[in-house]
């Protein structure tokens, strides 16, 4: 790790929020990084010491920063420092929400009940595959049903 922060221009984090590493980066770690350096962090606000990166910033020990995460969320602006620096990024933590991932996911849910309505396990399903509505050839009650309505490795290939 101090070899990367010495030798990256931009060092982008991607951590949980786990004892080991919250407040893992503060100011012995800007230090060790180059003056030219940017520090993104996406993971989660903790993880960096946001009054040793102030510090870091405003001595120029590192060029500037991208936040999209914040160690007290919502966050304000007049309790915020950092809103003020010119070289600071700010984010909302919702990069991925646009109409296109809205749409897939609308669709996904949709997908889901029909499925579901249909006595089939959805595609999407991320819940226990024991339970009774999760298991192959049981409808929406549970009940048994012998229809399998997935498609045959030879329907696939065939033209209706």
């Amino acid at each position: 790790m101090d070899r990367l922060l010495r030798d990256a221009d931009i060092v982008s984090l991607h951590v949980p929020s786990t004892p080991e590493t919250r407040r893992s980066i503060g100011r012995r770690q800007f230090e060790m990084m180059k003056d030219s350096a940017i520090l993104i962090n996406t993971s989660r606000g903790d993880v960096v010491c946001e009054e040793e990166l102030i510090d870091a910033l405003n001595r120029g020990v590192i060029r500037g920063a991208g936040l999209d995460v914040f160690s007290s969320e919502p966050i304000s602006e007049a309790a915020y420092p950092l809103f003020d620096m010119e070289r600071v990024c700010l984010t909302p933590h919702n990069a991925s929400f646009t109409v296109e991932s809205l749409y897939n996911a609308y669709e996904s849910v949709v997908n889901s009940i029909l499925e579901t309505a249909a006595g089939r396990r959805p595609a999407a399903a991320v819940n226990n595959p024991a339970h009774p509505r999760c298991r192959p050839g049981r409808g929406a009650s549970g009940a048994s049903d012998t229809t399998d309505s997935r498609p045959s490795a030879a329907a696939e290939g065939s033209e209706a």
